[in-house]
């Protein structure tokens, strides 16, 4: 028994934000049917010959990341015919899950209050740029616009004089999808108790601010726009980077600094700044930290970063690796932990994909198979609706399908 075993979800998402969000949903057990444009596909599939580079991979891994474990469709909702096998569709269904633009949906005739029509129970989960009210309900937004851009993160990243720098990709879209899967899951709890569905709104930006929220709340209580901090003039210096002998980083991030003081000036035989008039305490040492900054700068130049661990392990010291991606993939404590998968692609081999964020002990999720081509369920899912052969060389036909 899987958590969500038993639960059809119809997939009409393009990109990653929503996209995502099903994923997880099929990692967990439901039907997850992903129906495309017949004519364009998900533009995902192309995503590999937008990136700039000059060669393009076997493997579409951002593909296969937020599609695995699906069913595939291609149907044409412009065609009357299509719309007529979508709507049969959602009346057995219980999740629809989209980020198309909510007026190109209610062109197709697939707003909420149309599905909800045909089906009063189904779970109609809507992601967006902005969300669903105000004059930009239906703006487009990609994560580096509504969620890194629009939702403040990007103005406060890097050091103080430099632009705001390229952030990291699907990053606000990952996140979002987390916040999607999440409301789903309570819609289909009260659905449970109470026999009704409901639809779920999440967007880009909503889920920038939840993120940011400590700074963006701050920032209101203070009356005033929070400014970047170099790394250089942070106020603990025990909560900061640091460059090691092996020109790896490490990152400290003891909060309550006045805890590990004592240990950390004996790790780096500071012993003398320990009850010093300049660093005995948090606030002593937040009034000119650069100079104490610049010290360790030093002084981590001493030893490779392996060492530096290993000693601030020692006396139970915050810290962790910065870590390259290759070196978090390989990281031995998600091994350990069933972080990420091997996935075996019938014509390109195995490829690892990181897995659902989230464990349930007794109901796992697990990644069942590779992205599907598109259309390559399609006659299969309709004949399970109960459309004979005929029915499907109609709809063929009449453009409807593929």
């Amino acid at each position: 028994m899987l958590a969500l075993e038993g639960i059809r979800v119809i997939d009409f998402t393009t990109w990653i934000f929503a996209a995502g969000c099903s994923a997880m949903l099929a990692d967990l057990g439901a039907e997850v049917i992903k129906v495309e444009d017949p004519a364009t596909g998900d533009p995902q599939r192309a995503i590999m010959m937008f990136g700039g580079g000059t060669e393009i991979p076997d493997i579409n891994f951002p593909w296969e990341l937020e599609n695995r474990s699906k069913k595939g469709m291609a149907i044409d909702l412009r065609v009357e015919e299509g719309k007529k096998i979508m709507y049969k569709m959602v009346e057995k269904a219980d999740v629809f899950v989209s980020n198309i633009r909510s007026d190109v949906l209610e062109g197709l005739g697939m707003s909420y209050e149309s599905l909800s029509a045909v089906n009063p129970r189904l779970i109609y989960a809507h992601g967006s740029g902005y969300g669903a009210s105000g004059p930009e309900y239906a703006r487009p937004g990609f994560d580096y616009a509504a969620f890194w851009a629009r939702g403040g993160i990007m103005n406060m990243v890097g050091e103080p004089d430099a632009p705001p720098p390229m952030c990291l990709p699907g990053y606000g879209d990952n996140t979002s999808a987390m916040a999607m899967a999440g409301g789903i899951a309570f819609a289909l709890f009260v659905r449970e108790r109470t026999g009704i569905g409901q639809k779920v709104d999440v967007s880009l930006l909503g889920t920038a601010m939840w993120c940011n929220s400590l700074s963006i709340v701050g920032a209101g209580f203070a009356q005033e726009e929070a400014k970047r901090i170099s790394r250089k003039q942070v106020p603990n210096p025990l909560f900061n980077s640091y460059r090691c002998r092996d020109g790896k980083w490490l990152m400290l991030a003891c909060l309550q600094s006045d805890r590990y003081w004592s240990d950390f000036c004996r790790v780096m035989k500071i012993e003398q700044f320990e009850n010093d008039e300049k660093h005995a305490d948090m606030f002593k040492r937040a009034v000119n930290p650069s100079p104490l900054i610049a010290i360790l700068d030093e002084l981590f130049l001493q030893k490779d970063r392996a060492e530096w661990g290993r000693l601030f392990d020692e006396k139970e010291i915050i810290w962790a690796p910065i870590q390259t991606f290759q070196e978090t993939l390989n990281d031995p404590q998600a091994a350990a932990n069933g972080f990420v998968s091997e996935v075996i692609h019938p014509e390109h081999g195995s490829f690892r994909l990181v897995n659902c964020p989230f464990k349930l002990e007794k109901t796992p999720a697990s990644i069942k198979a590779i992205g599907p081509e598109l259309g390559q369920h399609t006659e299969e899912i309709l004949m399970d609706m109960g459309y004979s052969w005929e029915e499907i060389l109609a709809f063929k036909e009449a453009k409807a399908i593929i």
